[in-house]
């Protein structure tokens, strides 16, 4: 067996593995209680370190899976492993109350070669979405305190995504590529309403469960102008085919209190 099939091979058991073990809750932010959370950025570090900059990045050293076309790039003796690790602190106030959280996660893994003079590939496990809240609100009832009530929202999850790339080279300057990418994960939120201990009223809770299994496609086009030995411009461009993602939802509702048999 080669060597770059024993990488290959080495990368999807990796894959697998990191997959099965993920840390997805890292997260603390009340925002993503809307949509599928807070949207993941696809560069690599190499990306987020210069604020976020992906669809015209070029470099022979490092994988953009933000932009396919860039696959090209990648020398002819070069095999780029590429992982990273997020670290996040959360610094939240309403106004009154403050709170400070610390996460951390694994945060992907990729891979890239040449296949050909012209053609470039890569194949990754990147996260997609991240959904991370809790906090809730007492409201007082002046005429009747039994009627006080706490109403809690809680939500965690996300969706991740593993996708295989490749880049062609039409011309010296011009590149194309497409990612193919398959998206899981599953989102729960859950909505609760309780009372005071001495009221006849009995808490409620909805819970709202999402389990996503679909698809997505990325196609990116590089233009790079040579200046000088030392200076080129590169344009790129990305465009993402917008559908409807596959998914099976379940409400569950609750009155009472289960653990107590009411």
């Amino acid at each position: 067996m080669s060597k770059t099939r024993q990488t290959l091979w080495l990368l999807l058991l990796s894959l697998l593995v990191c997959g099965g073990a993920w840390a997805q809750n890292n997260t603390n932010s009340p925002y993503t209680r809307y949509g599928l959370g807070q949207l993941a950025d696809y560069g690599s570090a190499n990306s987020r370190a210069m604020g976020g900059v992906a669809f015209a990045l070029r470099d022979k050293f490092h994988i953009n899976s933000a932009n396919p076309a860039s696959y090209t790039a990648v020398d002819s003796l070069t095999f780029i492993f590429d992982g990273g690790v997020t670290l996040q602190k959360d610094n939240l106030s309403n106004g009154t109350i403050k709170m400070n959280a610390n996460n951390s996660s694994f945060d992907y893994i990729t891979m890239q070669f040449r296949a050909a003079p012209w053609a470039g590939i890569s194949l990754g496990l990147l996260p997609f979405s991240n959904v991370g809240y809790q906090f809730g609100t007492t409201m007082e009832d002046e005429v009747n305190s039994d009627n006080a009530n706490t109403v809690t929202y809680q939500g965690e999850g996300g969706l991740h995504r593993i996708y295989l790339g490749a880049g062609f080279k039409i011309f010296k300057n011009l590149s194309v590529g497409a990612n193919i990418s398959y998206l899981w994960g599953q989102i729960s939120r859950t909505t609760s309403e309780s009372f005071a201990s001495n009221s006849a009223i009995l808490p409620f809770s909805r819970a709202v469960d999402v389990d996503i299994k679909s698809y997505l496609l990325d196609f990116g086009v590089q233009y790079t102008h040579q200046f000088s030995k030392k200076h080129q411009a590169t344009i790129g461009v990305v465009f993402t085919p917008g559908h409807d993602l596959s998914n099976t939802t379940t409400i569950t509702t609750q009155t009472g209190n289960s653990s107590l048999g009411y």
